[in-house]
C-alpha cells in the first residue's frame, strides 16, 4: 500500500469520527509475527503459511477513551497500519518457502475496553493504567507473492497480487504510563477474492508513546 494512500485513509478516518473528540496519534515500534491462510469458496484450506517475527515502524490514530457513565467501561475509534515483507516464509510444519510474500494492513473501526484501576492517568490519580480490550471494524490488506506448489492442497502455484478489503477483528492488553504505552494485540482481516478466502492474521508487542490533538 502506497504511503499516499495511507495518508488518504487516515484522513478519511479522521472524517467519520465525530468532531467533538479529540484524537491520540501513536507512534512506536512493533515486533510482530504473520500468518496468512488462503481458503477456497467452500471454505477447504489451501495453504497455512507464517512469517518470521520482524520489528516494523506502528502508527495509529484514535479518539480519547470515553466511558459509559461512571463504570470502568469505555470506547474509542481506531486506526493503524502495518506492514512486513517476509523473505522466509514456512508452513506448519516448519518447510522453508523459497518466496518472498509482502503484507500490508491498514485497520479502522471501534474498540469497547475495561480499565482495572484509574479511568483517568493525572498525577492526582496515577501515573498508569491497565486495559483490555476487544475491537471489530474494517481492515485493508495488501499481499503480493507466490506460494509455490509444494505448499499448496491444490499441487500449483498460488500467486496472489491484490488489495483486498473485509472484515478485521482484534483482541489487547494495553498499560499505559504516563503518554507511553505498551501494547500486545491480535488482529485479523478476512477478505474475499474471486474463488480465495484470505485471512491475514497478526500478533505484535508494541512500544510507543501517545500524541495529542
Amino acid at each position: 500500500m502506497k504511503f499516499g494512500n495511507f495518508l488518504l485513509h487516515l484522513l478519511l478516518l479522521a472524517v467519520c469520527i465525530p468532531a467533538a473528540s479529540a484524537f491520540e496519534v501513536g507512534l512506536g515500534a512493533s515486533a510482530s509475527k504473520k500468518y496468512l491462510n488462503v481458503f477456497t469458496a467452500d471454505g477447504k484450506e489451501i495453504a497455512a503459511l507464517e512469517g518470521d517475527s520482524g520489528l516494523w515502524p506502528y502508527i495509529s490514530i484514535k479518539s480519547e477513551d470515553r466511558y459509559f457513565g461512571d463504570s470502568s467501561f469505555g470506547y474509542f475509534f481506531y486506526g493503524w497500519y502495518s506492514q512486513d515483507a517476509v523473505d522466509k516464509v514456512k508452513d506448519h510444519t516448519d518447510r522453508v518457502l523459497p518466496s518472498r510474500i509482502n503484507l500490508s494492513f491498514l485497520y479502522a473501526g471501534a474498540t469497547a475496553f475495561y480499565v482495572f484501576g484509574n479511568k483517568l492517568v493525572t498525577k492526582d490519580n496515577g501515573h498508569s493504567q491497565h486495559a483490555v480490550g476487544i475491537g471489530a471494524g474494517w481492515g485493508a490488506s495488501k499481499i503480493n507473492g507466490t506460494i509455490p506448489a509444494a505448499f499448496t492442497s491444490t499441487g500449483v502455484d498460488e500467486k496472489i497480487d491484490s488489495n483486498l478489503t473485509g472484515t478485521s477483528a482484534n483482541i489487547y492488553y494495553r498499560y499505559l504510563w504516563e503518554e507511553m504505552f505498551l501494547l500486545f494485540d491480535a488482529s485479523t482481516v478476512k477478505t474475499n477474492n474471486g474463488s480465495r478466502t484470505y485471512e491475514t492474521t497478526e500478533s505484535s508487542i508494541t512500544l510507543g508513546r501517545y500524541f495529542d490533538f
